[in-house]
């Protein structure tokens, strides 16, 4: 008869804990990583998002020469 309290191969409760505590981590992680995704902006959003950004990166430039034009009138 195989001793089972020395077999290295032998799964025990403690294994068992831990697998679960493993995958409840994994599984909260996953959540996290979804809801992050989530917020991510969708493709269809990116064109809008970067013209904005233009714009904004713009404005000074604009109201500088349009100062500049001015005063050289």
């Amino acid at each position: 008869m195989p001793d089972l309290a020395n077999d290295p191969e032998r799964f025990t409760l403690r294994h068992a804990d831990a697998t679960r505590e493993g995958h409840a981590q994994l599984t909260e992680e996953f959540g996290l990583v979804t809801e992050q995704a989530t917020r991510l902006p969708m493709r269809k959003d990116s064109p809008s998002t970067a013209l904005l950004i233009s714009l904004i990166a713009a404005a000074p430039v604009i109201i500088w020469f349009e100062a500049h034009r001015r005063r050289c009138l």
